[in-house]
């Protein structure tokens, strides 16, 4: 009755005549404003030319590998295509959005950073206290240090003791669900633990300076008033999907993508006693909200216009 495959070829035939060519010119267009305008790294355009790029690349890269046969991804699949769309068309309709996606960007990476130095400091202790653990100790066995030989049984449990107490810290280290365990299992905690203190954290230090530096002078390239815009347009408010999806004429499809993905993905009282599979009828419509966004996209995409657009498309050769 659904022909779930005649779908799946029809996204990947649309993606696949589509892509690179409107890839092409939205790296044309950002080509051109990195030779023509000096203010272009904290320019409205240029950040939705590049919200664009990264979609058009998302595109390419997930679903040229994605064969859209799993449930969860097809879930998973359509909401982010839902976000996505509605990004493309706030672009459309207020330039400014531009700016609000790159300060979110730029935040969103202040963020990260923070908790990547958080998570090592935490870490550094870990492996202070794992490198204490760690050290040689023989314990019901020391007393074969002082024996001047010890037969073969004995050699053996020894060793057992050994490796168990070493499977043992290394275990605490997997289970604290460390970013360098199995470095640290290869170095020595204590040794890790400097390195992460030495190289790592500086790394993401320098990292966030950067970061910092780039939304001072995102504020500070733009006046008064294009400043109180881009808080109209809620830059400095927490960002509510439902809102946005309503200011773009999208409100159903919100209240219907949210309840359906919501049920499959978190793990409610009905998500863990219900079955997870979906029937041949929710898949065909989740394959075909996949189909017809993605082609809404590449028509936002192709409709975006501003002063100077000029029609260039940029290939690697």
């Amino acid at each position: 009755m659904f022909d779930l495959d005649k779908l799946r070829k029809e996204i990947h035939e649309n993606i696949d005549s589509k892509n690179e060519l409107v890839l092409a010119k939205v790296r044309g267009q950002l080509h051109w404003l990195s030779h023509t305008d000096k203010t272009h790294q904290n320019s409205e355009i240029t950040w939705t030319l590049k919200a664009q790029e990264g979609t058009l690349e998302k595109f390419r890269d997930i679903y040229s590998t994605s064969k859209l046969e799993s449930d969860t991804e097809l879930v998973a699949l359509a909401r982010n295509l839902f976000e996505n769309i509605i990004w493309l068309k706030l672009f459309n309709k207020d330039h400014g959005y531009g700016l609000v996606f790159y300060y979110q960007l730029l935040n969103e990476q202040l963020k990260s950073q923070e908790q990547v130095i958080e998570k090592a400091l935490g870490e550094i202790e870990l492996f202070k206290e794992l490198a204490e653990e760690d050290t040689f100790d023989l314990g019901p066995y020391s007393h074969l240090m002082s024996q001047s030989s010890a037969s073969e049984e004995e050699l053996e449990k020894a060793r057992e003791y050994l490796s168990n107490r070493g499977a043992m810290v290394d275990s605490k280290a997997r289970n604290a669900f460390s970013i360098y365990a199995a470095s640290a299992k290869h170095n020595g905690y204590s040794y890790q633990a400097h390195l992460i203190k030495t190289k790592v954290i500086p790394h993401h230090e320098e990292r966030i300076s950067v970061l910092r530096k780039n939304l001072d002078d995102l504020k500070k390239s733009h006046s008064e008033a294009d400043l109180s815009k881009l808080k109209e347009l809620g830059v400095s408010a927490r960002w509510n999907w439902c809102d946005k999806a309503k200011s773009v004429g999208m409100a159903d499809h919100y209240y219907f993508l949210y309840a359906f993905t919501s049920r499959s993905l978190h793990c409610t009282a009905m998500n863990i006693i219900t079955p997870k599979v979906l029937d041949d009828s929710e898949r065909h419509l989740l394959l075909d909200y996949i189909c017809i966004t993605s082609n809404n996209c590449y028509d936002e995409i192709e409709k975006f216009g501003y002063p100077g657009k000029v029609n260039l498309a940029y290939v690697d050769i």
